[in-house]
């Protein structure tokens, strides 16, 4: 079930008051641990399938744990974008809602399609690459709002692939429509940076990190139906069940703290490392599920690793896919200040398990659930980082 979305919390905050779940004390001493034994004892190879086995296993399970869904974020934005039309005052007549990176499930286009919303599509990527500015048509009809659901599409990290991007900065800050803007946190410090956009539109909002209560009023497993048992999902280590509180109602395990400190918050990041973790059988030694109950069991699925001898450029094509949430293989190369073989990397970035590349649409991004390894890597190396 998913939380009471009209609570305030529950709604927008500031960009700047977003803050990470904090680790239990023993959780970072372990990581690093695990970190460092897999550095020194194993080779990338063996990581790349571990990885993979870990991944179809997950896959094989979505049947007892189905995806809980996104209905409930979409209807906190809805709840506040309710607030924010009854407000008529100049002064709130743009509205920017910057969204953690990896979001797949294109939240703002759900809030438009609610509410009967105008919604401006981004051009073409391979038009923006000219150096000219590609014409801004807006939707007409009588919707007040115009819906931009991502900012990140009207733009190339490159000397002539910011003109339209500008065009349109320059068009919401200055005209009298109201407009509702969806960016990437990625894409939203690149382009305060190259276009002046923390100056030309106001100060954006976010949505709350996620902690691990609220994780688990959402990851947990439905009850019984149709004459199936309900199902727990317990700890390898322990058998213990992660959803259970103690008298004061607090979660009486640390799993889901470190589930929410790993996905720093990030709904949509933890879902498929909790996925990723499950089990149908513990490990030898294991604790039995109680009577009457299907038990799953979960541990913390393995990071992927990095390639060797390759970081620089690793890291150098990862952050490209993040600032632009996205890129064909094609459009990487004018997006790199260095030239590299992006076709290799692609390919061993593609098995590491770190980024994926859609079907339909042949563009490549950095995997949900490799984010925080990538975030990680980025900030390690020194670059600068957006704060989700």
């Amino acid at each position: 079930m998913m939380p009471d979305t009209d609570a305030p919390e529950r709604l927008l905050i500031a960009l700047g008051d977003y803050r990470r779940p904090a680790a239990p004390a023993h959780h970072a001493v372990e990581r690093l641990g695990d970190r460092v034994r897999r550095l020194l004892g194993r080779d990338s190879a063996d990581a790349v399938q571990d990885d993979r086995l870990r991944r179809e296993r997950a896959v094989a399970l979505q049947d007892s744990i189905p995806a809980p869904g996104f209905d409930g974020i979409v209807d906190a934005l809805a709840a506040s974008l309710h607030d924010w039309r009854a407000d008529t005052s100049s002064a709130s007549r743009i509205r920017v809602l910057v969204l953690p990176p990896c979001e797949r499930q294109d939240l703002m286009r759900q809030v438009a399609g609610r509410h009967g919303l105008a919604v401006l599509d981004p051009p073409p990527r391979h038009t923006l690459n000219g150096g000219s500015r590609t014409p801004i048509a807006e939707p007409g009809g009588e919707s007040d709002i115009v819906v931009v659901p991502r900012l990140q599409h009207w733009f190339l990290r490159h000397h002539g692939g910011l003109a339209t991007g500008r065009a349109l900065l320059h068009r919401m800050a200055s005209g009298s429509r109201r407009w509702f803007v969806g960016v990437d946190a990625w894409s939203w410090r690149y382009l305060s940076r190259a276009a002046h956009a923390d100056l030309l539109l106001p100060a954006p909002l976010t949505s709350p990190a996620w902690d691990a209560d609220r994780l688990a009023e959402w990851l947990a497993p439905p009850g019984g139906a149709g004459g199936d048992a309900p199902v727990s999902v317990r700890t390898v280590k322990g058998g213990e069940d992660v959803f259970a509180r103690d008298e004061d109602g607090a979660l009486s395990h640390d799993y889901l703290r470190e589930l929410a400190a790993r996905s720093l918050g990030i709904p949509w990041v933890a879902w498929p490392l909790w996925q990723r973790g499950l089990r149908t059988v513990p490990d030898e030694g294991g604790a039995g599920p109680d009577s009457g109950t299907r038990a799953l069991w979960v541990t913390h699925g393995i990071d992927p690793v990095l390639p060797a001898g390759h970081l620089t450029g690793a890291l150098l094509l990862l952050q490209s896919l993040l600032v632009h949430d996205g890129l064909r293989a094609e459009e990487l190369p004018v997006t790199l200040p260095a030239t590299f073989e992006v076709e290799a990397l692609l390919c061993a970035l593609d098995r590491a398990g770190f980024i994926g590349q859609h079907v339909a649409r042949g563009d490549w991004t950095v995997l949900p659930s490799a984010y925080p390894v990538v975030r990680t890597a980025l900030a390690e190396a020194g670059w600068s980082m957006p704060p989700l």
